[in-house]
């Protein structure tokens, strides 16, 4: 009898084998043709499209969804779009679009995607090994620096961080042409990259650019068509993907921030929307998105001693009141232009520009407010910072480095500690190429 019991589940168990190796390796039930190119490099600061056609070869429907990865998000908007999760009756098929986010990457990808049947971990496929998602993050080599001329600079980094040889003017040659650049945002959408460029006006400027990071073709304006669309000037756009359709987030000057829906190609779809703040936002500067917890906040900057701390919800917009982070070091802020976020040693700080001559490095905890005081980084090299608006963060051969404009003629690059502190005096990065920088906003590396 044991005998018999003890056949019985090596059978059972042999047939359970047997199952998994064809819905693994057997003829797939549904099959992905890539409808772009699989195989991608992003920079740090970049995205990048993969698109594939999938296509149930049963004549029975079923019920699918994406495996998650890291970095990667399902977009579910635009004609024949997969849903999440979507739905195919017999020989039906979806494009399934993956928005890949080199900021989000903890790591190379090269596999997936997979896409299983809703509640099974057994009926799952992917792509052939030579249609699989590979991706690879790469060395960021260009700076762009908008610095309130009528000039987009682009400037090549070196293999050490510097600028490596002369600036590049890039200018609008769509009537009126920029006035007084500001920032200029990188995203793409299908196998086309913009720079998301915002100027001295109310429109925001989707400008194309080639493998060289230079402009492809004449820019294209983008307004918000409901009064009182971008009042004063759009400052800069910030780029979010919540289920699966994403959205430019515009700060403008007012109390306002504005959510717009764009397009596959790129563009604004019908009219952007109000996001206010129970304390009004005073003239709104940046945002910058950041998830602490599981939580995934905006934080905005408003020319107040605030930085906002405003949890998102699922759609996009402000999922309650947003909560007022303050320096409580004696000096306070001066007025919030900008907050990127950078880790060392395993805590994560806000660095805040607040227009002064101070970079504010603020140690987060894990709900996302200032654990602590923040401390004043200040540059020894005469003559210091004039008003700081901006750091960005590059590491390069172990070297991690924050590039600050301050409304003066200089980028300034200052190597970190591990602390995240700065490691003596900082550099002055010129612009060789005349007349030189104006007054450094930015930069924005890519």
């Amino acid at each position: 009898m044991l005998e018999k019991l003890r056949v019985g589940r090596i059978l059972s168990f042999f047939l359970i084998l047997s199952f998994v190796h064809t819905v693994s390796a057997g003829t797939p039930v549904w099959s992905f043709t890539p409808l772009t190119a699989t195989t991608v490099s992003v920079p740090i600061t970049g995205t990048a499209t993969v698109q594939y056609k999938i296509t149930n070869q049963s004549p029975k429907t079923h019920v699918l969804n994406m495996r998650s990865l890291p970095g990667v998000t399902q977009l579910t908007t635009g004609v024949g779009a997969c849903s999440n999760p979507f739905t195919l009756t017999g020989n039906a098929s979806c494009t399934l679009s993956l928005h890949v986010s080199g900021s989000e990457l903890t790591s190379s990808i090269s596999n997936g995607p997979r896409v299983c049947e809703q509640g099974s971990i057994l009926q799952c496929y992917q792509p052939s090994p030579e249609d699989m998602l590979h991706v690879t993050t790469l060395p960021v080599t260009r700076a762009y620096v908008g610095d309130g001329s009528n000039t987009l600079w682009q400037c090549p980094i070196g293999s050490n961080g510097d600028f490596s040889g002369d600036c590049t003017a890039h200018t609008n040659s769509t009537a009126p042409g920029f006035i007084r650049t500001i920032f200029a945002t990188p995203y793409t959408f299908l196998e086309n990259t913009y720079l998301y460029v915002t100027t001295f006006r109310n429109e925001v400027w989707q400008c194309q650019i080639n493998s060289s990071g230079e402009f492809d073709e004449a820019c294209v304006a983008l307004v918000d068509t409901i009064t009182p669309n971008f009042t004063g000037f759009a400052l800069q756009a910030t780029f979010k993907v919540f289920s699966g359709t994403t959205y430019a987030y515009i700060t403008n000057y007012s109390d306002i921030v504005w959510q717009c829906t764009m397009s596959s190609s790129g563009e604004f779809v019908g009219s952007c929307t109000a996001l206010t703040n129970t304390s009004p936002f005073y003239r709104t500067q940046t945002l910058t998105f950041k998830t602490f917890s599981g939580v995934l906040y905006a934080y905005i900057s408003d020319l107040s001693d605030t930085l906002w701390q405003c949890p998102m919800s699922e759609t996009g917009d402000f999922a309650g009141e947003c909560t007022a982070l303050t320096n409580k070091n004696p000096a306070a802020f001066n007025q919030t232009i900008n907050a990127t976020f950078h880790t060392f040693s395993g805590t994560t700080y806000a660095y805040v520009a607040d227009h002064s001559n101070i970079l504010w490095q603020c140690p987060m905890n894990a709900a996302g407010t200032f654990a602590d005081d923040c401390t004043a980084l200040t540059n020894t090299t005469s003559p210091a910072f004039k008003r700081t608006i901006n750091a960005t963060f590059n590491t390069i051969n172990g070297v991690t480095s924050s590039y600050i404009g301050d409304l003066s003629t200089n980028i300034w690059q200052c190597t970190m500690t591990s602390t995240g502190g700065f490691d003596g005096g900082c550099t002055a990065r010129e612009n060789t190429t005349s007349p030189g920088f104006y007054e450094t906003r930015g930069p924005t590396l890519y």
